[in-house]
């Protein structure tokens, strides 16, 4: 692999467009509404999304939360 978190493959045709997988666009949502929330609320906004995680597992099960979870830290301004 190139190094990157599983689910973050595209298939690219140069010139068309670039698809990524459904785990990545969850990280990426999960990770941007913790950013946001911890920028606006501080630990409030840490507490709130401790809590809509896991809220999150129980409807869709502990490997679909750990999914976003993994993808703390990404930098998603930057397209591999």
């Amino acid at each position: 692999m190139n190094g990157l978190l599983p689910g973050f493959k595209k298939s690219v045709r140069p010139g068309k467009r670039a698809r990524m997988s459904w785990e990545y666009h969850a990280g990426h949502l999960f990770t941007t509404f913790e950013l946001v929330a911890v920028a606006k609320l501080g630990d409030v906004g840490r507490i709130a999304i401790e809590a809509g995680l896991t809220e999150f597992a129980k409807e869709y099960g502990e490997a679909a939360a750990k999914t976003a979870v993994d993808y703390r830290g990404t930098d998603f301004t930057l397209v591999a």
